[in-house]
């Protein structure tokens, strides 16, 4: 039997980026971004920094997407990696 969850996390945040990036609307991108936030979110702080740095510097390296896209995906990305505690 194959285990359904043989990708890492690592991985899956890093598909669920690229699909924001690659969003053609902004429901699309909405969406993608929040099953990236997501699933960052539910990863083990130590795990998710290190994600969180190099998913950075992909998304600042995406040029093809609009800026503000950009800058919303980090900042999500962000608030799931170091939630604010009250």
């Amino acid at each position: 039997a194959i285990h359904q969850s043989s990708e890492t996390a690592d991985c899956i945040a890093s598909k669920l980026v690229d699909a924001a990036l690659d969003a053609s609307c902004v429901l699309e991108f909405r969406f993608w971004t929040a099953q990236a936030k997501d699933a960052v979110a539910a990863m083990p702080t130590s795990q998710a920094l290190p994600l969180f740095q190099h998913l950075a510097r992909v998304i600042a390296a995406a040029f093809h997407t609009d800026r503000r896209w950009r800058e919303q995906l980090l900042a999500s990305l962000a608030e799931a990696t170091a939630p604010l505690k009250a």
